[in-house]
């Protein structure tokens, strides 16, 4: 990559997507904290978060199985998990903004935003140019993180709780073996920057101990 093409995705906004089981696990939190004011992660003036729904998303699943419901339900459902889980994670990031609303991410140039997505998906997104998101359980946090970054537009990091699998190069090689949804490689236009980070890529390191913090 040249000086300047690296500066252009510098200045691009940076959508990251982080997984549900974050929250789930202990000192996770305080980890993702500690990981979002580190130099990697503060490399864009604009920085929006997007959280997965995680265990409650799986039980939900596992409910599905059992007692199938319709796939509009059961997808309604999971990001309704979603939105909960990012209002969690806003009551630990004080001097991040929570917003529904994704027209108020573009429109405003810098800061660190969480969004909750569930109105956006509802409302704006099925109009929106480009891929439609269906409403199925193909559809992940993955997915709306990458159709997100598509709209903005803007860089995508997928922090997850695993690494990548050693020796995949491209998108196309990470859904082939199921860590990242098929669907984003369609979604995402050609050429958008895009990383994939686990425990070791980001440092993270969790607590055992679960400590709580707040940071900024």
């Amino acid at each position: 990559m040249s000086l300047s093409d690296e500066a252009a995705e510098m200045a691009m906004p940076m959508v990251i997507k982080v997984g549900g089981s974050w929250l789930a696990s202990p000192g996770g939190v305080a980890a993702l904290c500690g990981w979002l004011g580190s130099p990697a992660a503060r490399c864009a003036t604009k920085r929006l978060l997007i959280v997965g729904g995680g265990p409650m998303v799986e039980g939900l699943r596992q409910i599905d199985r059992a007692n199938p419901f319709s796939a509009q339900a059961s997808h309604w459902a999971a990001i309704d998990a979603m939105d909960t889980n990012t209002r969690l994670l806003a009551s630990r990031l004080p001097d991040w903004r929570y917003t529904e609303s994704f027209e108020t991410v573009r429109q405003n140039m810098a800061g660190d935003w969480l969004m909750a997505t569930g109105y956006f998906l509802r409302t704006a997104e099925p109009a929106a140019p480009g891929e439609r998101l269906e409403a199925s359980w193909d559809v992940t946090s993955d997915s709306i993180a990458a159709r997100i970054a598509a709209l903005l537009p803007g860089r995508l990091v997928l922090l997850k709780a695993v690494s990548p699998p050693a020796g995949c190069r491209s998108l196309k090689d990470l859904s082939a073996l199921g860590y990242v949804d098929p669907s984003i490689d369609r979604i995402l236009p050609r050429g958008t920057p895009v990383r994939c980070l686990g425990v070791a890529e980001a440092g993270l390191a969790p607590d055992p101990a679960g400590n709580q913090s707040e940071c900024s």
